[in-house]
């Protein structure tokens, strides 16, 4: 049949038992070498780029459902159970509006939204918090404008998944807005995995929560918070804190280390958006006088405003001293040149910097900032 031995040992596990509870005695089973996680020997973690491919190929419920496991570590089993009876609903989602248009309300200085799972839904029958991303929370919010564009109204208790139309045609006694199976979850995003699949590579719905653990690893988040946000047991020591009731002041700290890590959880074009604006910034505030090493990669949303609000205080304050006599300002002072108005300082590309040397233009910073006087 095709079977790997491992799987048939399992099958042979459950005859020998049956034999031996009937009272049956037979040892002729065949032998069989059996490898520890052979079935996972062609499965990879996909890259950013290749999870992008995957919501591509999914329809916005899938992409949903792709992006809370993949971004979130979910299981399938939280968004709908095995009987499509119960499953997360959009009151699980603090920071989620639904009165009106759908909308996300999170605190200042915060991007990530928290995810509660009730212990019901939870494999290790105890309730946890983990976070999706700011992609995720554009693809359910896209998600529930459909919804309510077919006419559903949409409360705290709706399902964050939910049945369609078309697939109350296959379900007996349910309507729009019912809870999906499972079953459901899983075969929607098989489809996907299966028509962008490498060649000679093996993917199954979890290896998408398997990217979330790997990717927040990249993003080097703490292993306890990494283990806590997938749900999984902590063991003994994780009783001491993340497996306790968790205070409000706990769950922020835990969203501003998610969002440290988030950017490694972002697919490959809004990831190189995020770097290409950090970048941008990080050049800007160089020019500032910012420090060489400053990691604003690291910096939260609220620190970051906070370092904009002294950047922004400090340049009101050259504006009426100079810059090079406000105090812990490291930024030179502009040199005048000798006829002319007053120079006008801007950023330019390296092509042109010789032409400006020759009309006797003059480098306020070094050349890696690329300012220079025209």
């Amino acid at each position: 049949m095709g079977k790997l031995d491992s799987y048939v040992a399992n099958t042979f596990d459950g005859l020998r038992s049956w034999l031996e509870f009937n009272g049956v005695t037979f040892r002729q089973f065949p032998k069989l070498r059996v490898r520890q996680a052979e079935s996972l020997s062609r499965e990879r973690v996909p890259t950013p780029e290749q999870l992008r491919l995957i919501l591509g190929a999914l329809s916005p419920r899938g992409r949903v459902c792709a992006l809370l496991m993949a971004h979130g570590g979910l299981r399938p089993g939280t968004l709908g159970n095995d009987g499509g009876t119960d499953g997360l609903t959009l009151g699980d989602l603090p920071d989620l509006r639904v009165s009106g248009h759908p909308r996300f309300d999170p605190p200042e200085g915060h991007r990530a939204f928290p995810v509660q799972v009730p212990s019901k839904l939870s494999k290790t029958a105890q309730g946890y918090v983990t976070f999706g991303t700011p992609e995720a929370a554009d693809a359910i919010l896209l998600y529930l404008g459909e919804r309510q564009a077919t006419g559903e109204e949409l409360t705290a208790a709706s399902p964050l998944v939910a049945l369609s139309s078309l697939g109350t045609r296959n379900t007996e006694g349910k309507g729009p807005g019912s809870f999906v199976t499972t079953k459901s979850v899983v075969m929607g995003i098989r489809k996907a995995l299966q028509s962008v699949c490498p060649e000679g590579v093996r993917w199954r719905p979890y290896v998408l929560r398997s990217y979330c653990w790997t990717q927040l690893l990249i993003g080097r988040m703490d292993h306890d918070t990494r283990e806590a946000i997938l749900g999984h047991d902590l063991g003994v020591s994780g009783r001491y804190h993340l497996r306790k009731h968790l205070a409000d002041h706990v769950i922020e700290a835990m969203r501003t280390e998610y969002e440290r890590a988030m950017g490694a959880l972002l697919t490959a074009r809004g990831a190189e958006e995020r770097r290409t604006t950090d970048d941008f910034v990080r050049l800007l505030l160089r020019g500032l006088g910012l420090p060489e090493d400053t990691d604003l990669s690291g910096m939260s949303e609220k620190e970051r405003a906070e370092l904009a609000e002294q950047l922004s205080e400090r340049l009101l304050t050259s504006g009426k001293k100079g810059a090079h006599e406000v105090e812990g300002w490291s930024a030179p002072p502009v040199p005048p040149l000798s006829q002319g108005p007053a120079p006008v300082q801007r950023i330019v590309p390296l092509p042109e910097i010789p032409g400006l040397l020759e009309q006797g233009g003059s480098a306020v910073m070094s050349l890696d900032s690329q300012r220079f006087i025209p």
